[in-house]
């Protein structure tokens, strides 16, 4: 299990419908060490702090396996860092990852906080407006994560997995769940119960709220 890229960007023009705005989500691999902080990679463009970047989402990692299917489902080429991943990791993608696990890189530990929403940026990126539909239904969202302790790290650095003992829900079935027209209610509860990042359990309590009786 290895990190095989480091990704970061400046702020870049994006052009979403009819409007023009800053964006960090292109993101392209540094051949350097870099340094992960609580609040992600240091010089890290990061625009849309609503929604994005945190404490709870410091850094966000995407699957190397995961693209080679998107590059096949696609046909085309998509480098490490084409969807605005910090941290491009091979020889994980068969870990069913759930809330709480740990990655560690070095010095650096992750906590893996929740699955990435997609947003009209992302599709606007992709330049298909209709890729959030297929990025949901693949179920292929990578993961973002906490920064439990900071340090340096490169690519081509060892990655370790260290499970979360507790029986927290995996980052596809809150996926699933989080964009499903009938979500398990049982799901969602052992979501917000789970230490999950503080931007998406709002939606996963309104979801939740709205499968009660009236």
């Amino acid at each position: 299990m290895q990190l095989i890229s480091v990704n970061l960007s400046d702020a870049k023009t994006l052009t979403i419908g009819k409007k023009s705005q800053l964006t960090g989500i292109f993101k392209e691999a540094c051949d350097t060490s870099m340094h992960v902080g609580p609040l992600g990679v240091t010089g890290d463009t990061i625009i849309n702090t609503k929604f994005h970047g945190g404490l709870d989402q410091a850094i966000y990692c995407y699957h190397l396996e995961d693209y080679q299917w998107w590059e096949e489902k696609l046909d085309q080429a998509l480098p490490p860092g084409t969807f605005g991943e910090n941290f491009t990791l091979q020889g994980l993608a068969n870990i069913d990852f759930r809330v709480g696990d740990r990655l560690k890189i070095k010095n650096v530990v992750l906590e893996l906080t929740s699955p990435r929403v997609p947003c009209a940026t992302f599709a606007a990126r992709m330049g298909d407006t209709t890729f959030l539909k297929e990025f949901v239904a693949a179920n292929r969202s990578g993961a973002y994560a906490r920064v439990i302790q900071a340090g340096n790290v490169s690519r081509g650095n060892a990655v370790d997995f260290i499970p979360n003992r507790e029986n927290y829900p995996t980052l596809k079935d809150v996926f699933h769940h989080r964009h499903s027209k009938q979500p398990d209610p049982d799901v969602l509860r052992q979501a917000i119960a789970s230490p999950i990042s503080e931007k998406l359990r709002p939606n996963l309590e309104e979801r939740l709220d709205s499968l009660k009786p009236r």
